[in-house]
């Protein structure tokens, strides 16, 4: 029996050659193309005026050359203001306040919220988070508003990061800090 080794013609062995360079070339073309984008812009050392670390926020906040952060007051009781990263909404954060009469809780909250999903529900029901937000409700000793309960609310829209733990540590550092703010001291 004859045995014939395999071997490739010349013409075959050159357009191999070639579709395997364009190939290699076109993988390293996409892999350099999809390098890491920077941030060129300062992160904000406050949020709606509450200081927050820089750490807390940076999870959100996507590559780009400009931030902006609005603030509003919707409605009377309503502190929000809204980061953009290069125009688009990154993230929208607020201290509302809540009628006792309401009888708000995280979850209420949560669901007059898009993006704020009661996914975990912390033990003692003060609070509630998700990848893309979080209500939690303010311990303040000597509310401003008598008859109401503050919340802190925090959402991340569908152009921002989602990041489930550090939407618990942000939202968390956020309502501590509301909480030893002038918001939760009655003026006399």
């Amino acid at each position: 029996m004859e045995q014939h080794s395999l071997t490739l013609s010349q013409p075959y062995r050159k357009s191999w050659w070639s579709a395997a360079c364009v190939t290699a070339a076109i993988v390293l073309g996409l892999t350099g193309c999809s390098g890491e984008e920077k941030r060129t812009y300062k992160i904000p050392p406050s949020l709606c005026g509450v200081p927050l670390e820089s750490d807390l926020i940076s999870p959100f906040l996507p590559p780009g050359s400009t931030i902006s952060v609005s603030p509003s007051t919707p409605v009377d009781g309503t502190e929000r203001c809204t980061v953009r990263v290069d125009g688009e909404s990154v993230m929208i954060a607020s201290q509302e306040w809540w009628d006792e009469a309401s009888r708000a809780t995280p979850q209420k909250v949560a669901s007059a919220h898009a993006h704020v999903e009661p996914n975990n529900i912390s033990e003692d029901g003060r609070y509630v988070h998700s990848s893309r937000g979080a209500a939690w409700q303010v311990s303040c000793r000597e509310p401003q508003r008598s008859k109401s309960e503050l919340f802190i609310v925090i959402q991340i829209p569908e152009s921002g990061t989602p990041d489930e733990d550090s939407m618990k540590r942000l939202a968390k550092a956020y309502a501590e800090e509301v909480a030893s703010s002038d918001k939760c001291v009655r003026n006399h």
